[in-house]
């Protein structure tokens, strides 16, 4: 708060070398406990003046009720408030020259106020004192050859040609931008003023038809243009080559355009404001319009409102601004005749009212309850009003003549110079000690300068101990001003600290604030903001640097733009809209790093041809390591690449304890697994699914066998029903069956063949009397065989068992022929007692039976004399076989009865064992083969 203070005090010194108001100003930045800026807020502020010591008498006090701008700065005349204490116009300040100040605030806007420290006045009751002095020696305090800065040089100092009918003017840096209310050649020209009496066109492009208001604001001029009824956005950051960014439709007939922070506001012919959102200036987006009052005319901006004069009505319109985009009309006041023009300073407005011949001044601290506390008359009709300080700058057209106000108090303006223009000046602009005006007949621009410089020597103020005094302009020590810019040479500039240097050798700007936890810059530009603080907050020391506002931060070199930080966290390098965390982007070598001889890389190449790429540029493999500082990964330089082996001996080599290779499918959780056996046995390796999926086995991208998730195999089907299902398709002409086993041979004369089986069918039972076999079945869709070969096991500890054959008929599947395990063959039998038994005609139909009956083959025994003889004693009979037959047997049947065959020839009969009969005849027929 002291170094505020100071400022103030200065403030107050240089407005008091011309006269001596009853009053100093106070400029002050209100935070809250935070330490913030409290913007655009109505704080209590007391000052309470103590005489002879800090806490010495109160010969004063006042209280004040100020508004606070975007910056939390506020601004107050002391001596001007509300007294509760003395008069400020009684002190006698030659009485003693120490006094001190105490200030008092309360944030919410009452009268609770807590002190904010109490500081001597150094310089203010001297200056004070000086209006009743007689002996003030102007060159002991100015330099020798030097005047105090006065209004005696108010008058024109220089002079541009502009072009046909210019009509408005702005300046801003060392250049004034200028549009001509043309129908033909509307044009925007840009002049260097860096000199102002010598101001010269440096570049002019094509505005719209009558382009009739231009503001200027950061790096780009708006132009309204009212036969086109449009708005032009021009990038003059380069002034000399101003380059146009947008134009955007607007309401009939715009006269006037403003701009503050994101937005941009024009006012029409008829009764309108529109409403721009300028954030991107190629791209303003035009919102709803405002109705502000019969011809409007002149528009500004002060406490979160707007105040917009209308000539045609007679009034002036109050726009509740707290939501930028959309303006609310919140009152409307008369005015006097014909409102032309409005400034505002302070918590005061300036109204110029043409055809009343006056200026009228309202109180505008409540914009819900404007009061009106001056007027000012003039002998001829104002046109336009600007203020610059403590001065108000209104130029009138017929005769032309610029007027100096005096509104040092609002309440009690006054003329204090005036200077010839030539008629038909309408506007006028005013920036440091200049105002340019545009002379529509004469298609001029003129420059006139307000106060007389000190240009032998300057003041020197030192904010330390109070003092002045004077120094050639040439030493370049101390402060100086130049136009708009405070300047030192010294090279050192302190804040807080008295001696830069001592907080780092070479320091040129040194800001300290020990007292409280941040030393902070704060910049802002329209409506970006950005700081460099240092943070002593317990606990989140640190050095910031970023945006407040919602902008990127970027860092540029040699001119070019290298990094940015998004508003979101996202840091790119070589791209201005960072994707990622991390986002860089280059043709080539985008990220490296270097150790000794090896060195990484990331990035793409120059054309793309290979995309990107992540290596080693030196002859060094590639590895991947995790927290424990060992290769996880390692990619040799032949290309092979091993998890969990330093030295991959394949291209891919998995190792470790649980060498397992997982591929998983995130759509659907399938998981594809390689598993290494475990070297100690308690598990064995393969390749399977994770969860009921199956497993395909693809050749030449053709699926060939499936593995199902219920454990079924299909070769040439992907949906087999069987534990193995076997599809052969194909077309071709071929004798290859579609299943082929080979085993190794068993060298020789095969007497135990189990040693080359190659293929084995077994029972899961197990148990006698089961059996196991193959079918064949045509492709329909129950697989029903047609035919059944198979094995019915007899002695499961012999491993002995039968071969079975069974077919179908009609009535379905039925067995037709048996080899037992003792070679019996069976047909039509399931139980042969013979070496082939057969239950049922056997028919020769074309051939005949036979046996071996050659004698070289035959040694006789003796003559065989039961031969027809005993056949014709026979008796045949026809009968049908019973259930006690050990076969089944269907119809007649025609034979013998073999006890009667027995009687006669007893050798032809034999008898075998069969169920409950132990002698069970039958009968050989080899006597009836010859």
């Amino acid at each position: 708060m002291r170094y505020t203070v100071l400022l103030a005090a200065l403030a107050a010194h240089v407005s008091l070398l011309a006269q001596t108001p009853e009053a100093f100003s106070y400029q002050a930045v209100a935070r809250d406990a935070n330490g913030d800026p409290l913007a655009n807020t109505t704080v209590g502020v007391q000052f309470q003046l103590h005489q002879g010591f800090p806490s010495g008498t109160v010969v004063y006090a006042a209280s004040y009720t100020p508004t606070t701008n975007d910056l939390g700065l506020f601004t107050v005349l002391v001596g001007y408030g509300t007294p509760t204490t003395g008069d400020f116009a009684s002190i006698d300040w030659g009485v003693t020259p120490n006094y001190y100040l105490e200030v008092g605030l309360d944030t919410a806007g009452g009268t609770n106020y807590t002190s904010m420290g109490t500081q001597r006045l150094l310089s203010v009751p001297y200056a004070l004192h000086a209006g009743t002095a007689n002996d003030v020696n102007a060159a002991a305090l100015f330099g020798a050859g030097n005047t105090p800065p006065a209004s005696t040089c108010f008058g024109q100092v220089g002079n541009t040609s502009t072009g046909a009918n210019p009509f408005s003017v702005a300046r801003a840096g060392d250049h004034a931008y200028l549009v001509n209310y043309s129908s033909t050649s509307p044009n925007l020209t840009v002049f260097d003023v860096s000199d102002p009496t010598n101001p010269t066109q440096v570049a002019s492009v094509t505005a719209g038809s009558g382009a009739r208001s231009v503001a200027v604001e950061g790096n780009h001029a708006y132009v309204v243009n009212t036969f086109a009824n449009t708005l032009m956005i021009f990038d003059v950051s380069d002034p000399t080559t101003p380059d146009l960014r947008s134009t955007t439709p607007t309401d009939p007939g715009p006269v006037v355009v403003s701009v503050v922070g994101s937005h941009a506001y024009s006012l029409h012919t008829n009764g309108t404001m529109g409403v721009f959102n300028v954030s991107d200036p190629d791209a303003p987006t035009s919102l709803p319009s405002v109705g502000v009052g019969n011809g409007p005319q002149d528009i500004a901006f002060a406490n979160g409102h707007a105040f917009v004069v209308n000539s045609n009505s007679n009034d002036m319109m109050i726009l509740d601004m707290s939501d930028p985009a959309a303006p609310a009309v919140v009152d409307t006041i008369p005015t006097e005749q014909s409102p032309r023009s409005i400034a505002i300073s302070g918590n005061h407005a300036f109204v110029v009212n043409r055809n009343s011949f006056n200026i009228t001044v309202y109180d505008i601290t409540d914009p819900m309850a404007l009061e009106h506390v001056a007027t000012l008359p003039f002998s001829n009709g104002p046109e336009q009003i600007r203020i610059s300080g403590n001065y108000a700058y209104v130029i009138s057209s017929l005769p032309g003549v610029i007027h100096m106000v005096d509104i040092t108090d609002p309440t009690t303006p006054a003329i204090v110079g005036t200077t010839s223009t030539g008629d038909y000046y309408r506007s006028i602009t005013v920036s440091g000690n200049h105002a340019y005006v545009p002379h529509a007949l004469a298609d001029q621009m003129s420059v006139f300068e307000l106060f007389c410089p000190n240009t032998q020597q300057q003041v020197l103020y030192d904010p330390v101990d109070g003092t002045f005094s004077s120094a050639e302009a040439s030493q370049g020590t101390g402060w100086s001003v130049s136009g708009d810019t405070l300047f030192t040479l010294d090279r050192k500039v302190g804040i807080g600290i008295s001696d830069p240097n001592s907080l780092l050798a070479g320091t040129d700007i040194g800001l300290v604030d020990d007292a409280g936890e941040h030393a902070r810059i704060t910049m802002k530009s329209n409506a970006v903001m950005g700081v460099l603080d240092a943070r002593s907050t317990p606990g989140a020391e640190r050095m910031q640097l970023g945006s407040v506002s919602a902008h990127p931060l970027s860092f540029f070199t040699t001119g070019s733009l290298r990094m940015t930080l998004d508003t979101d966290g996202l840091l790119g390098l070589g791209t201005t809209s960072p994707n990622h965390l991390l986002d860089l982007r280059a043709d080539g070598q985008a990220f490296g790093h270097r150790s000794a001889d090896s060195t990484i890389a990331i990035g793409t190449y120059v054309d793309n041809t290979f995309g990107a790429f992540l290596q080693t540029h030196t002859d060094h493999p590639l590895q991947f390591a995790t927290n424990n500082g060992n290769a996880a990964m390692t990619l040799l330089q032949n290309g092979n690449f091993g998890i969990g082996a330093s030295n991959p001996a394949a291209k891919l080599h998995v190792a470790g304890t649980k060498a397992d290779l997982w591929l998983q499918d995130t759509d659907d959780g399938s998981i594809l697994k390689v598993i290494a056996p475990d070297p100690t046995g308690a598990s064995t390796g393969g390749v399977g699914t994770e969860g009921a999926f199956d497993l395909p086995f693809f050749t030449n991208n053709l699926d060939r066998m499936t593995i199902k998730a219920d454990g079924n195999v299909g070769i040439g089907t992907t949906a087999p029903s069987r534990r193995l299902q076997i599809h052969d398709l194909s077309n071709t002409a071929s004798i290859k069956p579609a299943v082929k086993i080979k085993t190794n041979n068993c060298g020789g004369p095969c007497g135990q063949p189990e040693t080359t089986q190659a293929l084995s069918l077994q029972n899961q039972n197990g148990t006698e009397d089961n059996v196991v076999g193959i079918g064949f079945a045509d492709n329909d869709q129950d697989e029903t065989p047609s035919a059944w070969i198979g094995a019915r096991f007899i002695d499961k500890t012999q491993h002995l068992g039968d071969l079975v054959f069974y077919t179908r008929n009609q009535f379905g599947l039925s067995q037709r022929m048996t080899i037992q395990y003792d070679g019996d063959v069976g047909i039509g039998t399931d139980n042969p007692n013979a070496d082939l038994s057969v239950n049922g005609t056997a028919n020769n139909s074309t051939g005949s039976w036979g046996v071996f009956s050659d004698a070289r083959i035959k040694t006789e025994q003796r003559l065989f004399t039961d031969g027809l003889n005993v056949i014709d004693r026979l008796r045949p009979i026809v009968f049908t076989y019973n259930a006690d037959a050990p076969f089944e047997a269907e119809g007649e049947q025609v034979g013998i009865i073999a006890q009667e065959l027995e009687a006669l020839a007893p050798y032809m009969v034999s008898t075998t064992e069969h169920g409950d009969i132990t002698d069970l005849r039958e009968v050989n027929n080899q006597a009836y083969v010859f």
